[in-house]
């Protein structure tokens, strides 16, 4: 059996109506938007992390020998539980809004 050496077809991926954009379009909007997100939240949650693992290592060490310091371990946890998110949302928020402030005073 003879075997054919037929191309493919490239209309269909140089045509006018492509899914794909130009290379050199401008970049959507709303795509750096949800990059800016990303960043700031991966930022705030570093950021958040390390002060919040600081405050633990900070308050076991204090406590360590100290008898005034209470044997629970609630603070320990509950801090950083609440903390750490709230440092991801909040870096979150104000990449977004240094982003949009860039896009309101960018000339």
């Amino acid at each position: 059996m003879a075997r054919m050496n037929a191309q493919p077809s490239t209309a269909a991926a140089d045509s006018p109506t492509s899914v794909h954009p130009h290379p050199t379009e401008p970049n959507d909007p709303r795509r750096e938007r949800r990059r800016a997100l990303k960043i700031g939240a991966l930022a705030g949650g570093l950021i958040g992390s390390l002060f919040f693992g600081g405050y633990v290592a900070a308050s076991m060490w204090i406590c360590a020998d100290a008898r005034g310091c209470s044997y629970q371990w609630a603070h320990f946890i509950v801090v950083p539980a609440i903390g750490i998110p709230a440092s991801i949302l909040l870096g979150a928020a104000a990449a977004l809004a240094l982003r949009r402030f860039y896009e309101l005073t960018r000339v």
